[in-house]
């Protein structure tokens, strides 16, 4: 009979295997890469430029290029180019980031050829007519007016503007005045600078045989490039002094946490992630067992690594009970001093060790996953050994290696603290 109180053994992997993109000359000297797995016939195809915050020289010209793509061009207008995307059943999503800015389009592979007629028409074709612009102006003012009463929103931005300066494209925040002083001539430039005649990745995956492949080939091979987008410099300046933005009508108080860390590249981040998913990475992390289950101060606690382009950071955070703000915060560094003074039991350990290289496994098991591991790679100058390093590393990190590195990076002195409330 089966015994479903004992649950049955787990084996960690000896070897790791992940399916790697074939790469196309588009003809234009932008990259094309894909992934043909699945059997569904569903495509997912991704446009990336140069175009994030990084590349800004105001704020919001990234965001509002990204929006405005599907604004109207020379022969749609907006409404005709939603139901454009909505007679074909595509899904799209075009986003700013940080540092690129990306065109995202899930379609089935029937009417792809459809799609990219539409995608090279939006990229070469746009107008952003002023009639257009001042619709988005007026979304996303009202977006942002609702978002600036939410104490998770002004704790997000205080803590980067902190970590950064309210001068460094991961710093700055966008505003309200910026916002009404943007105009059509600056994102117009923004557009012709860095998406309109700019080389693109693309990354397709799904169902890509030959025949998707000769499409993509026809339609973005066909854009014309012309000069290469110029790498962006900056400096940020960081203030670790504590803030406590008291608001009176506020029922709780958003903590945010952190510190810089180090990026992909330095040889102690996979040490580094496992010490971070102890602390605060999974559901039963020592911040979620303290902070939730033991002194019920939140619903939930987190602590991320968050990776960028150019800099790459710790971030604590937690929306906790108004009352028990300092405590909260207290708990926080306790759990912090205790992971580097004490370490780690290796029963703890090991359930940490299970619970990260199953998850890692599940997140490559579809061809979409498989495309934005790809992306992480390649935007990050890596080869696939780094994923193999990263599940050796978590085999291979003992307790000894918990304690060494939770002092090393998640010591108490030199993190930022700000609470919002």
């Amino acid at each position: 009979m089966l015994n479903r109180v004992t649950p049955p053994p787990f084996k960690l992997i000896d070897s790791l295997e992940i399916q790697q993109p074939e790469k196309v000359d588009l003809g234009n000297d932008c990259p094309f890469y894909f992934i043909n797995k699945g059997d569904q016939h569903v495509i997912n195809l991704e446009l990336v430029f140069e175009a994030g915050k990084w590349q800004e020289k105001s704020p919001g010209l990234s965001f509002f290029t990204a929006k405005m793509l599907k604004r109207g061009t020379t022969r749609y207008s907006s409404a005709a180019i939603n139901e454009y995307f909505e007679q074909y059943g595509a899904f799209t999503e075009f986003s700013s980031g940080n540092d690129r800015l990306s065109l995202t389009v899930y379609v089935l592979n029937e009417h792809l050829e459809n799609i990219l007629a539409l995608l090279v028409h939006l990229i070469t074709d746009s107008v952003f007519s002023q009639e257009e612009l001042e619709k988005e102006k007026k979304i996303q003012l009202s977006n942002l007016q609702v978002n600036l009463k939410k104490t998770s929103f002004l704790a997000d931005r205080l803590f980067k503007e902190r970590l950064f300066g309210a001068d460094y494209p991961y710093g700055y925040n966008i505003q309200e005045s910026d916002i009404d002083a943007l105009e059509r001539a600056a994102l117009f430039d923004f557009l012709k600078g860095n998406i309109k005649g700019a080389p693109f990745v693309v990354i397709a995956s799904g169902v890509v045989s030959s025949r998707e492949c000769d499409m993509i080939q026809k339609y973005l091979g066909s854009v014309e490039v012309n000069d290469e987008v110029k790498s962006a410099s900056h400096k940020f300046v960081s203030d670790f002094t504590p803030v406590y933005q008291e608001l009176d009508e506020a029922v709780q108080t958003s903590i945010r946490i952190g510190s810089h860390m180090p990026g992909r590249n330095h040889p102690d981040v996979h040490k580094i992630s496992v010490v971070n998913e102890i602390l605060g990475g999974y559901f039963g992390s020592r911040l979620m067992k303290n902070l939730r289950e033991e002194k019920g101060y939140t619903y939930g606690v987190y602590s991320r690594i968050v990776h960028m382009g150019h800099q790459s950071y710790l971030n604590i955070g937690a929306d906790v009970i108004k009352e028990s703000r300092e405590d909260a915060i207290a708990e926080v560094f306790r759990e912090m001093e205790n992971l580097s003074e004490n370490g780690i039991e290796e029963d703890e350990l090991a359930l940490v060790k299970n619970f990260m290289i199953g998850s890692f496994l599940t997140s490559i098991d579809s061809p979409f996953a498989l495309a934005s591991l790809f992306k992480l790679l390649y935007f990050n100058g890596l080869s696939y050994d780094f994923f193999s390093e990263k599940v050796k590393a978590i085999k291979n990190i003992s307790a000894g290696d918990v304690k060494q590195v939770a002092s090393q990076y998640f010591a108490h002195d030199g993190l930022l603290e700000i609470s919002v409330g």
